[in-house]
């Protein structure tokens, strides 16, 4: 039986649709742009007349770029200076190219290239960059993170979302990225954030995280102590014997190892000393009255190369009081020299007694010896 032979329809349509070999996407981006087939060697625009979803679907599958997200019409991705390939496309969403579908025929058309066609496509979804202006913070500081997708789908709008330990905590649309503000952070920020951006219900991988650390540091204590027991606690704190030594101690709880105490005397900084499990000793070694006055701790501690600093400790009000040695020196010699004028003037008292009995006694002896 012999084969029928090709209609001449069958065969310039065989030949016309071989002789399409490419189709591609004019933008800045992948998977979106200006709608373009090659035919005979050159490359044409397609009109926008009929063009939907489901020619955008077509185009999409054709490329390997995933689902449709919307189907531009006028030139949304400029126009060409080609020619015009196609137009009046009406696909039916499952063909294999965008050629199959019905049109007005290859090179025949009634636009202009103020109606190119385009699509944008899903395509892969890669993984969004989350960026923060800081990871370590103190309470009250502001953060703010950038989300961005690497590849943005052209003029399409995303949805972007911030996660804080996996709980979606914002979200807003944009073409390629977008900012999240925290502002006057406190402990109840501290965790590990991510983002990811969608199209429809297409959605990204999850972005790295970003590890966000709150350093909350406790009020340091202060306190004295004094080696050889030479001071008193007055109404308002400790009164030092000029002369003697004393030590004023710094201490703190905190998470972070190291860091360093700073002693103040009202305002100015006076000395500094590295925190040795979580405290610092301040010594004096002999007390004066240039000591006196109102001191506080601050502590201090580098995290991320970051310095934080604590609030200042409660005031501790050190008197410095003149030493009594001398005092006491002068009263025990005024009182040895009291002493030795009474001794000497009883001794003279009693010597002058001694001569007056001796006086009388030789009185009474004259008289004797005068009467016989």
């Amino acid at each position: 039986m012999a084969t029928p032979r090709p209609s001449l329809l069958t065969l310039i349509l065989a030949r016309a649709l071989t002789s399409v070999t490419d189709i591609r996407l004019v933008s800045d981006s992948d998977c979106c742009g200006r709608v373009e087939i090659r035919y005979n060697g050159q490359w044409g625009s397609v009109c926008d007349n009929n063009w939907d979803m489901n020619d955008a679907a077509v185009v999409c599958r054709q490329l390997q770029c995933g689902s449709a997200i919307s189907a531009p019409h006028g030139a949304a991705f400029g126009q060409s200076s080609r020619s015009i390939w196609l137009d009046d496309v009406e696909c039916l969403g499952n063909e294999g190219t965008l050629t199959q579908c019905s049109h007005r025929g290859l090179g025949n058309h009634t636009c202009e290239h103020s109606q190119d066609a385009g699509v944008v496509c899903l395509g892969e979804l890669q993984m969004p960059i989350l960026t923060s202006t800081h990871t370590v913070v103190s309470p009250g500081e502001n953060i703010q993170f950038r989300c961005t997708t690497p590849k943005p789908r052209c003029n399409a709008n995303a949805e972007f979302q911030i996660f804080r330990n996996r709980l979606s905590i914002s979200s807003q649309k944009h073409v390629s990225s977008v900012t999240f503000n925290l502002f006057n952070v406190d402990i109840s920020h501290q965790g590990k954030y991510s983002c990811q951006y969608s199209y429809e219900n297409n959605k990204s991988p999850l972005s790295s995280s970003v590890i966000i650390f709150v350093v909350d540091l406790q009020q340091p204590s202060i306190s004295h102590s004094a080696s050889d027991g030479q001071f008193v606690v007055g109404s308002q704190g400790p009164v030092i014997t000029r002369g003697h030594s004393f030590t004023i101690i710094c201490s703190t709880e905190s998470q972070f190892p190291g860091g360093s105490f700073h002693l103040f005397t009202g305002s100015n900084i006076t000395r500094s000393e590295s925190a040795v499990n979580h405290s610092a000793s301040f010594f004096f070694p002999e007390a004066d009255y240039s000591h006196e006055g109102n001191y506080s701790c601050v502590y201090e501690v580098s995290v991320s190369s970051r310095s934080f600093r604590s609030s200042a400790s409660e005031l501790l009000l050190i008197t410095i009081t003149a030493s009594l040695l001398p005092v006491i020196g002068a009263a025990v010699s005024a009182v040895l020299l009291l002493l030795s004028v009474l001794i000497i003037m009883l001794l003279l008292k009693r010597r002058q007694k001694q001569r007056n009995k001796e006086t009388r006694s030789k009185c009474c002896f004259t008289k004797a010896d005068s009467r016989f």
